[in-house]
């Protein structure tokens, strides 16, 4: 066994809900984040269902957010069933699944209403070790999330995975903590 050493710098947005509430639709993304895969008609009817009729981009944001969370359940042990589309097998049979099945789901959910989104896939920092000063970051700290494209902000990110999920299986120490409470 190795161990590998990173040096990481983390810049958080710090932009106020206010500021996103009021950001007009995004006009510079590229269309790749617009982009939904062909047959996903049942899922952007969701998407319109439930956020179609919001106002802002932020507040469509929230509506499938919030819709997520109230309706589908964290699950590490789940598997997609054979030949579905993994994005609609968790909609609409399983509605259980890990934090990569939320992140998919919100972001193809996302494209169906104009809102430019991408999967993003990174660590928790993992667990501190005081008399090193460094943190032990380990597989099992993996997650996956969705970043919202913000007219005149950039790329945001808002995890739809529910909180309790990754609060209790993985431990999650420190400034990563603050920056779930933000996005969530």
């Amino acid at each position: 066994f190795r161990a590998v050493e990173y040096e990481v710098t983390a810049a958080i947005p710090d932009v106020p809900v206010e500021q996103l509430r009021r950001a007009p639709a995004a006009r510079s993304a590229a269309a790749v984040y617009l982009a939904v895969p062909a047959g996903m008609g049942k899922v952007k009817d969701l998407a319109r269902r439930v956020a179609g009729s919001q106002a802002s981009p932020y507040d469509k944001v929230m509506a499938l957010k919030e819709y997520l969370q109230r309706n589908c359940r964290y699950n590490e042990k789940v598997s997609v069933a054979p030949g579905a589309s993994p994005v609609e097998d968790f909609l609409f049979r399983s509605k259980q699944g890990q934090c990569e099945f939320f992140a998919s789901s919100f972001t193809i959910l996302l494209r169906s209403v104009g809102v430019p989104a991408r999967l993003v896939t990174g660590y928790a920092p993992g667990e501190y070790n005081a008399a090193g000063g460094y943190y032990i970051v380990r597989a099992s700290q993996a997650h996956a999330w969705t970043e919202v494209y913000f007219e005149g902000y950039g790329w945001i990110p808002v995890d739809a995975t529910p909180r309790p999920a990754y609060g209790t299986t993985r431990p999650l120490l420190g400034w990563f903590d603050n920056y779930m409470d933000w996005v969530n």
